[in-house]
């Protein structure tokens, strides 16, 4: 509370290992280094963080080891809110120099911020090991102590501080905090009132006092100490972001944005205000800035966790569940302790169908934060789902009792605490405890309407009828919300509360008299009660006001067709079948509901429910035949395309499709351009009438005219889908059911093609929505795919499984799931060629089956060793869904196989992107870089694979570590010789580390001959690995003098390492001995940089020189080579060439 905070609700999982690997890497150079450094401390003073953090880095390239480099980067990323960025880059700085007491202290303030309280105390003790007095340092402690325990080593500490260190603004701060964590408001008021004496111009003693105000519920004196604090506080700080804050929820939407935008505009890079920003474009529902926004964010800061988390909010607000949830998991995995992301993913799994694992999820939410309401609900009502009664009543009944821990936002959320509580309590048949709950709800919060409709509505369903009465009663009372007061309407008109309804209502009505579910609540009271003539007069009223309006009309028809069948019903005909409005006494009504509806669709064409309702009236009048001849006669006379659709819609229902299909056709004739023609016609081409290529002609038309409707997008897919082009369908049929998801037909379509395409999960959720609909006509189809899908390979006889699944097979030899688990089946059995061949029968049904596809290239790799086969299948698979990282991994992996060292990197970066905490892609992602040459790469991989617990290849990565750390110490080579002589007698294959390992520690004794035929083997094999083709190439030239063998090997080597400063200088003295003078000058100077020491190489560097004519530059070589003790032989040399220079 007491010091600057760079962000609220951090994480705990940090990118250490990432900005370490950043920071080693690199190419030496200590003067390099000092210019950069000189540099960045000079923009980051000037506050130009940016400039400075690109200098920061270009200084630890060119010295891994600088520790003022490293610190200077953590500094900057402080100051730029870039909290795993500081973690890693001041972790590394403490590496180097434990003793940087402004690094320390910096990590154990983003420590405090992030969670790691324990951290962040033992960063802060360490400093006062060595300055007992230090304020800042004690206000850090003083934050991350929590325990009592704690507290009382900060109060043993802060007594033992000098008088004269007392004396200081942070010390009274540390006071304070210490204070206001033993409920001591006014001593630490006090503490703080002399702080902000002694440092009038900081804002931390006002921010503090906030706190402090807060705490007590002092609303006016907390806001003017925010806003004091915000008037002082840097363009970086918290406090101006609180205080912005403070503003959006005071409601002052455009002054928190005035003031966050203006820091934006001073510190463009402090990325917490551009967060502060897009949040608030999200909760405005303004999702295209706040996208935009998002963007600029990760474009400055690619880690960020927050923007991440909207990117994925985003996407779950637009139904793109799918990559919300990819989202969502990616972020749990990157920062995995914050309570947030636990949440959100919880959403989007429950969104996914995915409960029990949203539970999961909800448990690591609220085990990072119990008082997380939110997630506290969410699996509450997951429970309530599941019938665990008692876990939800146990829950909610704890944290309802510890009301007095929640801030303002937290207790807000507590009327759905109770709610659901009683629906626990009534779960469990405790209705009395339930009812007593409910009846507490709109005591406990009066002011709240929302809460008296939630009471009503549980009391009601407990038939606690005359309490749910007055609880809708006083809902109505309170309530200026339309939607609100229909549905209190129906909920009184259910409790026979007729006039109690009828106010609902009509109140709804005056407040919106364009909201039509309240007309419609209004006239369906009237013909509850038979009043006719009052909803006919309702309608005709609405009717005057609006006389564009179709629904109306539609309303209209509807009472003339209730008034129609009560008739018939009093006449002795109430059976459908017995078509009760072909009645004569009802004809006038018939009629008039018939000219009604029409009325309504001539004002409305998409008013699909008024075409229903006509079609229900002509079925139920019996009148197909008569109206059909009327509507004829009147198409011959006017080609009305509207009479067209009735025509067709008729013989629709009577199942007529093919004199359906061929009015619809007449009717495109007239009205080409008709959506609901095109798409209804492609419906009866594809479900009735098998002409697919007329269907996709048809919905494609209609697509290409309606781009944005859902039924159409759905038509579209599912005829796709018939054509086999299941992956075609399936953005088609997802759009659609974003929109249409009450609609069982279109989750059917949706589910089938998820089903086809292999995607099981989605498959099942899809199909489950379809069959939970007992009006669903394939609900049968749907069944069948369910129990397939219901069927685990893995568990139960294998022969049961075995026969079930050849059954389905018989009957649907398509059924690519039955085909799936029968290869499972038979790859756990070793049948592997079998199992491919079920793999292969399902992408002859569905070649774009990526689950296939890769299940046939993953069994081709593993257990057939046909490398070239998998690699084939696995290159559909990468065709037909390109983002997929498992794609990316095993053919990274075959890659490898093949040798392709370059290709497996790439595909394998791309991996590790997607998949940053598989250890597997680590691991292989490992072997890539090392056959590349890329040893530290490799050795970082290695590392970070390591790191998790349950690797299936831990044992081999560790021996593949050992080796390769000897790589750069033949000493260490020397050791391990034994176990590398041991492992390559194990091996059917060469092993690459161990025969490296083998050649290092022969070069180690001095057997350079035998070296060098190690190195022969492994250039043989693998003649693009660089590391030995370089060592063979300097044993070639310093020990064997074979020069002709130590130039060719050396040019290859130098692609690989163009800065190594030992090949260059051996190429450059045989460049110089072949006669390339001008590339033997070059690489020796390159050479010289990094070997300033080496005598000979200056004296060649000046043979060089002479020969290309600088003589300047070739005496500046020569009596540098004499002044560093140059061999006898040479010296002379030297000499004489200087002496010649000189004449």
């Amino acid at each position: 509370m007491m010091y600057k905070m760079l962000t609220r609700n951090f994480v705990v999982t940090v990118f250490v290992a990432l900005a370490t690997m950043l920071l080693v890497a690199g190419c030496s150079g200590e003067s390099r280094s000092k210019r950069y450094l000189a540099r960045a401390d000079a923009d980051y003073k000037a506050g130009l963080y940016d400039r400075a953090e690109v200098e920061y880095i270009a200084a630890l390239r060119a010295q891994p080891s600088s520790a003022p480099a490293a610190a200077g980067l953590g500094f900057v990323y402080f100051e730029q809110g870039k909290v795993p960025q500081a973690y890693g880059a001041l972790t590394r700085a403490l590496e180097l120099d434990g003793a940087n007491t402004e690094a320390r202290l910096k990590l154990a303030i983003v420590c405090h911020s992030i969670g790691q309280l324990q951290k962040g105390r033992e960063h802060a003790l360490k400093i006062l090991e060595s300055k007992p007095g230090y304020g800042e340092a004690l206000m850090v402690l003083v934050d991350c102590s929590t325990t009592p325990g704690d507290l009382a080593q900060c109060k043993e500490l802060i007594d033992k501080v000098s008088a004269a260190e007392r004396k200081t603004m942070t010390f009274h701060m540390a006071q304070a905090g210490l204070l206001f964590k033993q409920k001591d408001f006014v001593g630490a008021e006090s503490e703080i009132m002399q702080a902000s004496t002694i440092e009038p111009n900081s804002q931390r003693p006002y921010y503090a006092l906030y706190s402090l105000y807060a705490a007590q519920k002092q609303q006016e004196k907390a806001a003017a100490a925010l806003q004091k604090a915000a008037e002082v506080a840097p363009v970086r700080s918290v406090e101006r972001l609180r205080y912005a804050q403070y503003k959006l929820q005071s409601g002052q939407f455009g002054e928190a944005k005035r003031i966050v935008t203006e820091m934006t505009q001073k510190a463009p890079d402090f990325i917490p205000a551009w967060v502060f920003l897009a949040r608030t474009a999200f909760q405005e529902r303004n999702l295209d800035q706040c996208s935009s926004l998002v963007t600029n964010i990760l474009n400055r800061d690619p880690s960020n966790y927050e923007a991440y988390g909207l990117n994925a909010e985003i996407l779950l607000l637009r139904g793109d569940i799918t990559n919300a949830l990819r989202h969502f998991e990616w972020i749990v995995q990157q920062y995995g302790t914050n309570t947030q992301h636990f949440y959100n993913l919880a959403r989007a799994q429950v969104q996914n169908g995915q409960e029990n694992q949203a539970i999961a999820s909800l448990d690591r939410a609220i085990l990072a934060y119990s008082n997380n309401i939110p997630a506290v609900l969410l699996q509450s009502s997951l429970f309530l789902r599941q019938g665990s009664f008692d876990r939800v009543a146990v829950t909610l009944r704890s944290l309802a009792a510890r009301t007095s821990t929640l801030d303002k936002m937290e207790q807000a959320q507590l009327p759905h605490v109770l709610s659901l509580l009683a629906r626990a309590q009534a779960g469990m048949k405790n209705y009395a405890d339930a009812a007593a709950t409910y009846q507490a709800m709109p005591k406990t919060f009066p002011g709240l309407p929302e809460v008296h409709l939630e009471a009503a509505a549980g009391l009601a369903a407990l038939s606690r009828k005359e309490e749910a009465r007055r609880a809708y009663t006083d809902y109505v009372q309170l309530s200026t919300n339309s939607t609100g007061l229909v549905v209190a309407g129906r909920g009184l008109a259910l409790l026979n509360d007729l006039p109690g309804a009828r106010e609902a209502l009509q109140k709804a009505r005056s407040l919106s008299l364009d909201y039509m579910p309240a007309l419609e609540g209004m006239i369906q009271l009237d013909l509850r009660e038979k009043k006719y003539d009052a909803a006919i007069a309702q309608a005709q009223q609405e009717i005057q006001r609006d006389k564009s309006a179709g629904t109306p009309w539609l309303l209209l028809g509807g009472v003339y067709i209730e008034r129609a069948l009560d008739k018939a019903r009093a006449a002795g005909v109430a059976k459908e079948e017995e078509h009760p409005l072909a009645t004569p006494a009802v004809q006038q009504d018939v009629n008039l509901a018939e000219e009604a509806l029409l009325k309504a669709t001539n004002l409305e064409p998409g008013l699909n429910s008024a075409y229903r309702l006509l079609a229900r009236l002509y079925v139920s009048s019996n009148k197909q035949k008569e109206a059909l001849q009327e509507l004829e006669a009147f198409v011959a006379r006017t080609n009305d395309v509207t009479a067209y659709v009735q025509m067709a819609l008729i013989h629709s229902q009577a199942k007529e499709h093919k004199t359906a299909a061929e009015i619809y056709e007449k009717a495109l004739e007239f009205a080409p351009r008709s959506v609901e023609i095109l798409n209804n016609l492609a419906v009866i081409y594809s479900d009735y009438i098998p002409r697919y290529d007329r269907a996709a002609e048809l919905a494609r038309r209609a697509r290409r005219i309606a781009m944005d409707s859902p039924a159409v997008a759905d038509t579209m897919g599912w005829v796709l889908h018939k054509q086999g082009d299941y992956s075609q369908a399936l953005p088609l049929l997802e759009y659609a059911a974003k929109t249409l998801s009450l609609e069982p037909e279109v989750q059917f379509h949706l589910g089938m093609t998820y089903y086809m395409l292999g995607y099981e999960s989605s498959a099942r959720v899809a199909l489950e929505s379809a069959a939970a609909s007992e009006d669903m006509p394939f609900k049968q189809q749907a069944a069948a795919r369910l129990a397939v899908l219901a069927l685990d390979p893995s568990t139960g006889s294998r022969a049961v499984n075995r026969a079930a699944l050849e059954k389905r097979l018989a009957e649907q030899p398509g059924d690519v799931i039955a085909l799936s688990r029968l290869a499972t089946i038979l790859e756990k059995e070793g049948s592997y060629t079998q199992a491919v061949e079920k793999h292969r029968e399902i992408l002859k049904w569905s070649p774009k089956n990526v689950p296939a596809l890769l299940n046939t290239a993953r069994i081709c790799a593993d257990y057939l060793n046909d490398t070239e086969k998998a690699m084939s299948f696995a290159r559909l698979a990468r065709n037909n869904a390109p983002e997929d990282p498992g794609i990316a991994h095993l053919m990274g992996r075959l890659a490898l196989r093949s040798q392709n060292w370059s290709w497996a990197a790439d595909l394998l970066a791309e991996a590790v992107r997607k998949l940053p905490e598989d250890p597997a892609v680590d691991y292989d992602f490992a072997w890539a870089n090392y056959f590349l040459g890329k040893l530290p790469e490799a050795e970082s991989r290695l590392k970070l694979a390591l790191e998790h617990q349950g690797f299936r290849e831990a044992g081999e990565a560790r021996l593949f570590l050992k080796f390769l750390e000897a790589h750069g110490t033949p000493a260490a080579a020397e050791k391990l010789s034994g176990e590398a002589a041991r492992k390559l007698e194990s091996e059917k294959d060469p092993y690459l580390p161990a025969l490296m390992v083998t050649a290092l520690a022969e070069e180690h004794r001095g057997a350079y001959a035998k070296a060098a035929d190690q190195y022969q083997l492994i250039t043989k094999q693998w003649p693009l690995f660089s590391p030995a083709v370089r060592n063979l190439a300097l044993i070639s030239f310093e020990h064997l003098k074979d020069n002709k063998t130590a130039y060719d090997l050396a040019q290859k080597a130098r692609a690989a390492y163009p800065n190594d400063a030992r090949l260059a200088r051996s190429l450059g003295i045989l460049c110089l001995e072949r006669g390339e003078h001008s590339r033997a000058v070059q690489l020796l100077i390159q050479a010289s940089q990094g070997r300033a020491d080496d005598a000979e190489l200056f004296y060649y560097l000046g043979v060089a020189q002479k020969a290309s004519r600088a003589n300047k530059a070739a005496r500046e070589s020569f009596e540098k080579a004499l002044s560093l003790k140059l061999n006898e032989d040479l010296a002379a040399k030297a000499a004489r060439e200087l002496a010649n220079l000189e004449n």
